[in-house]
């Protein structure tokens, strides 16, 4: 892969990129400086690279061990965000997200184990089918399969019905269209 193919390469997998690392370190500011490492480790890289035979998977690997790394960064300091301050960050997600968890806040995914935030990103915002993820994580087809399974079942037990966030609050059909105009960054309704 020559440095265009990257280019072009890193251009189209930059928002998914993001939406994965945002996810799972529950910040879309601090996504974007793992989506910026990620990108840059993969540069470094690429010339020692040789033939990469699933680009779209290395790049992703590249930016899930970057964000792993944030976690452990954070956890060695002792800083967990708060979740008035996790709660506070806009979600940076598409329209095109139909699913469930492709469309909940960064904070839900928070609470998640991180090879189960991992996988549910994966399968539920990103589209991984179960061999892919195991291939991109490491890990044996079963043990895919069962992390997906428990994360789904922890992430439903910390989201309340009706509501996109865990506050408690359901949110009036004005207050929800104001607040998804926001996060498409559309502020002017007319």
């Amino acid at each position: 892969m020559n440095h265009d193919d990257f280019a072009r390469l890193a251009a189209n997998l930059r928002p998914r990129l993001h939406r994965y690392c945002a996810r799972m370190v529950g910040s879309a500011f601090e996504g974007e400086d793992v989506v910026q490492d990620a990108l840059a480790h993969a540069m470094e890289a690429l010339p020692m690279a040789g033939k990469i035979e699933n680009p779209e998977g290395w790049l992703l690997r590249i930016a899930h061990n970057a964000a792993l790394d944030l976690l452990r960064r954070r956890k060695r300091r002792g800083t967990a965000d708060s979740e008035d301050a996790l709660a506070n960050i806009a979600d940076q997600a598409s329209e095109t997200d139909a699913r469930v968890a492709a469309t909940a806040s960064l904070s839900a995914f928070v609470h998640l184990p991180t090879l189960q935030r991992s996988c549910v990103l994966l399968s539920d915002v990103l589209g991984y089918s179960l061999a892919e993820i195991a291939d991109l994580l490491d890990i044996s087809l079963a043990a895919g399969k069962a992390a997906l399974h428990r994360g789904r079942a922890k992430f439903r037990e910390h989201r309340i019905p009706g509501s996109r966030h865990r506050t408690g609050r359901t949110f009036r059909p004005h207050e929800s269209a104001h607040h998804g105009s926001f996060n498409r960054r559309k502020f002017r309704t007319e």
